[in-house]
């Protein structure tokens, strides 16, 4: 074989990687679990198991070109192809974190896939020799097992290591189809003093406390680790859609499970399936007023926005003392452009709960929009008055203050709100005030909607 063909055959055999890679990276958790029988939304697709199945495919299509080229039949032939393979990966993680504002996450993901390049390399190297020997169809179907032994051996092992088995405490349980919300709080933090690791119990703590209880304060506080993994792509924020099946699935009859299950998928931005389990739960108790509250969160976040004002409408139809509902639906009138409507809700809000934070964060941010912008620092101090331990009310207060020009009171609300942010680990927050103290030009020039989310 001449030169130029083998090196014609090496490039083929890159783009074939990278083809291979995002094609089976794409349809493969779907595949997966049609092949078992459950919708693909139902359980949390270890992603990482997926990445290694692609990643061992790839190194096998690759270390045979590499190999045939510099050393067939040697151990170390097919090594090049680790640096082929790497490099074709931190490329894709950097386009990643600088298109999608992919998390610290992606450090852990070169690491893991790095190492399983390197092994794969190691367990493939002499494919060069192993494939050259008999006919086309048997070269095929040698690398073909392979590729498919070294993907669930290897596989097998990260997914053990990642994905540890997820059980429901009876006692939570029978609290959660109690609706004893107290107790279902006790529970999950005791849950949480066991194992710290697990993201779940901070997913039931942050909806018992914010749609149960009505304390946004406590429920922000509480979701805090969750939110930062949901960002960042951590395997450890698909656990709770897992949990919440297996609820579902011992409780298939029960709102509150349909509920929490709503919840888990809505943070992952599984938002189609989430609005579907919300509607399951709305079908189970149909006069609950929460669950069309939970509804609406899923329809805000689908951009739904009519549907979102017609639940929350109906739930306070059903409980006209629910802040919730009436803040959630200001905010999806704000995003209609009638800001009117949104600050009659954020107010009629704050009135039947006084310590709702993101009322008043969200009324400050309308009232800054409407030019008003005595009255938004007011409602954004009060935020801070009312929830002082949270970098986000404090950077409510800092957006408040550089909307109205005074951008030295700002910036000195901004450093104390970074300085809240590290203690509270409130990591989107941290990225936004180093934004504002350090570019020039922020591209955020308003805050966030607090009532996106729950």
């Amino acid at each position: 074989m001449s030169a130029s063909r083998r090196w014609l055959i090496v490039c083929l055999a890159t783009i074939a990687t990278i083809i291979s890679y995002l094609a089976l990276n794409k349809a493969g958790a779907h595949i997966g679990w049609w092949a078992v029988g459950q919708p693909w939304y139902q359980k949390p697709v270890p992603w990482d198991y997926m990445n290694s199945f692609t990643a061992f495919l790839g190194c096998v299509i690759v270390a045979y070109a590499v190999g045939r080229v510099v050393s067939p039949g040697r151990l170390w032939g097919a090594l090049p192809c680790a640096m082929v393979y790497a490099l074709f990966w931190l490329a894709s993680i950097h386009l990643a974190r600088r298109h999608f504002q992919l998390g610290p996450h992606w450090a852990t993901s070169i690491i893991e896939n790095t190492a399983v390049t390197l092994a794969a390399c190691a367990l493939f190297g002499h494919m060069g020799d192993l494939v050259s020997r008999g006919g086309a169809a048997r070269r095929v179907a040698r690398c073909l097992v392979a590729a498919l032994a070294g993907a669930v051996i290897v596989g097998s092992a990260l997914a053990q290591v990642y994905y540890r088995p997820v059980t429901v405490d009876p006692g939570l349980e029978q609290a959660i189809v109690a609706g004893d919300w107290q107790q279902v709080i006790d529970r999950a933090k005791a849950w949480q003093q066991r194992d710290p690791d697990s993201l779940v119990p901070a997913r039931v703590i942050s909806c018992a406390y914010y749609y149960r209880l009505r304390e946004p304060a406590q429920a922000h506080e509480a979701s805090i680790p969750l939110g930062n993994a949901e960002r960042n792509g951590s395997p450890k924020a698909l656990a709770c859609v897992q949990w919440a099946h297996i609820l579902v699935a011992h409780q298939p009859n029960n709102a509150h499970a349909w509920e929490l299950l709503a919840a888990a998928l809505s943070g992952v931005h599984l938002n189609d399936a989430a609005l579907e389990a919300a509607s399951n739960a709305v079908r189970l108790a149909p006069d609950d007023p929460v669950l069309y509250d939970v509804r609406a969160n899923v329809h805000a976040e689908k951009r739904q926005y009519d549907d979102a004002i017609a639940d929350c409408t109906k739930a306070i139809t059903l409980d006209p003392q629910d802040a919730n509902a009436f803040g959630r639906r200001g905010w999806a009138f704000e995003r209609k452009g009638d800001r009117d409507k949104a600050i009659a809700d954020y107010t009629t809000a704050i009135a039947l709960n006084p310590h709702h934070f993101g009322a008043y964060c969200t009324r400050s941010k309308a009232f800054s929009d409407r030019g008003e912008h005595d009255k938004a620092v007011a409602d954004a101090t009060r935020a801070v008055e009312v929830a002082p331990n949270l970098a986000l009310t404090w950077y409510y207060k800092g957006m408040a203050l550089k909307s109205a020009g005074r951008t030295a009171e700002a910036t000195e609300v901004f450093s104390q709100t970074a300085s809240i942010a590290a203690k509270t680990g409130e990591e989107d927050v941290a990225a936004w005030v180093q934004e504002q103290l350090h570019k020039p030009n922020p591209t955020r020039t308003e805050a966030p909607n607090y009532e996106s989310r729950p």
